[in-house]
């Protein structure tokens, strides 16, 4: 945690610093150097959790997936893929954390937002479901839970960089 404040007697940061904080910076600042302390912490983290990794004879990306909260998460997720309605909220209150908390753990353990988690999650599966030819474009993406054709399509191309239809005639020419 960062403490941004007005508060710049010294007893002030230290009481600060004793709660947890990882910087104190008082007003006024330069946005330019709150966001190079920013970006130097979370180097700092990144850091740290892959030297702890390789100490424990793991990498990030093998130790996060295999997490148990990430896979109780991912298991709410893959259970209320269909449904549109689906929501961070509703995922929050599935997995019992405040939606900080929530954001806080997969950004740390997965890299992604529990909003991205989700329209990831759902745009694998539609990409699978393309592969196995289960269905049009618009079925599988009502399937998924997008209810809109059009930001389905949006999403699918920015995630793989080609649109549902591409994929489908990469998948039928062995490509992928």
């Amino acid at each position: 945690m960062v403490l941004l404040t007005a508060r710049a007697a010294l007893e002030d940061e230290l009481e600060g610093l004793g709660t947890g904080a990882v910087d104190y910076i008082t007003k006024p600042f330069e946005a330019e150097a709150l966001r190079a302390r920013i970006e130097s912490l979370l180097a700092l983290r990144r850091r740290l959790r892959d030297r702890f990794a390789a100490a424990a004879g793991t990498t990030t990306h093998e130790a996060a997936p295999g997490s148990a909260f990430l896979r109780r998460v991912c298991r709410v997720v893959e259970a209320h893929l269909h449904d549109e309605t689906f929501s961070v909220q509703r995922l929050t209150q599935a997995v019992g954390l405040s939606y900080s908390r929530l954001h806080a753990r997969l950004t740390e353990e997965h890299g992604m937002s529990p909003t991205q988690l989700i329209r990831t999650m759902r745009l694998e599966r539609a990409a699978e479901l393309l592969r196995n030819r289960e269905g049009n474009i618009s079925e599988i993406a009502y399937a998924v839970g997008f209810n809109s054709l059009s930001y389905f399509n949006r999403c699918f191309r920015k995630h793989f960089e080609m649109t549902p239809s591409a994929y489908i005639e990469q998948t039928r020419k062995g490509d992928l």
